[in-house]
């Protein structure tokens, strides 16, 4: 059954007609609103759709392992879908042969990719302006949205040039998806896919079985160094020796050095309360997240 989020989007894009932006939280199913809207769109169509004529859906997302993820899962559940990905540079590769032919076919309904192909490949901006995929395609989806914002100016240029497809496709509804869009985010991705006169739909993001605290770190810790990295550790230790499985999950972003350091003082502190069943390692109760972030320096 569809949530009452899901049938909002999904109302307003294919019923309504309605360009859409979706802020919904992580894990509500934003995915499946547009694994839906080919056939949504097939079945409400007022045109005379031949055996060869089918809605398509072009989903473009940030990360190919993304992308080959969501492609495994829908061809098991019997979606004809595929990823544009190329053979050499973005902008001069070539797809594979049979995977163009079955393009041109219009074999596929949900078809992925990435905005460097999806802007400025030439073999798929060819693809896009052919009579087939400007009478078929019926919606562009941008998923991970906030990209647009956060990789747009200096790492991902091609995201902030996402707005020329509704230029490609003029009749076809610009559906954006993020988990993360602040106000001012959620104006700029709007401006910024050229969308008329869009659908917000959006839901609290407050998930009650998660709690978000912050904890100063005290004064005399003014340098990230590793004795300083055990001392915040240690109280978190202390605590779980007491608590147990009963301690709320709690998750520590590192740096790698930190990481491993962090990793290392848990294991000699906790000793074998570091194991939900005594001394089986399959019961580790402790981990680190890396948390990675690329900088770039411009100029």
């Amino acid at each position: 059954m569809l949530k009452p989020k899901q049938k909002e989007a999904l109302q307003s894009i294919v019923f309504k007609g309605q360009d859409c932006l979706i802020v919904l939280p992580t894990g509500y199913g934003k995915s499946l609103i547009y694994q839906m809207l080919p056939s949504l769109f097939d079945k409400i169509s007022a045109r005379n759709l031949s055996s060869k004529d089918k809605s398509i859906v072009i989903v473009v997302s940030p990360l190919n392992a993304l992308i080959d993820d969501q492609i495994n899962k829908l061809k098991s559940a019997g979606f004809n879908c595929t990823s544009l990905h190329v053979c050499g540079d973005e902008v001069d590769g070539a797809f594979e042969e049979k995977i163009l032919e079955d393009l041109q076919a219009g074999k596929f309904e949900l078809i992925f990719t990435h905005p460097e192909v999806a802007v400025s490949n030439r073999q798929c901006r060819d693809l896009f302006l052919s009579a087939y995929y400007q009478r078929n395609v019926r919606a562009v989806v941008v998923d991970e949205a906030h990209c647009i914002i956060e990789w747009g100016h200096n790492f991902r240029e091609d995201y902030r040039k996402l707005g020329t497809l509704s230029s490609v496709f003029p009749t076809a509804k610009i559906v954006a998806m993020t988990a993360t869009a602040t106000k001012e985010y959620q104006t700029s991705i709007m401006k910024s896919l050229n969308m008329k006169d869009p659908k917000l739909v959006i839901t609290n993001p407050d998930r009650p079985n998660i709690c978000y605290e912050v904890q100063k770190r005290p004064s005399y810790l003014k340098q990230s160094n590793i004795n300083q990295f055990k001392e915040i550790l240690s109280p978190i230790a202390n605590e779980l020796v007491i608590a147990n499985i009963k301690m709320p999950v709690t998750i520590i972003y590192s740096s790698l050095e930190m990481c491993g350091v962090g990793y290392a003082f848990l294991e000699r502190k906790l000793g074998d309360h570091q194991f939900y069943l005594l001394g089986l390692p399959k019961f580790l109760k402790t981990g680190f997240l890396l948390n990675f972030t690329r900088h770039r320096q411009t100029k």
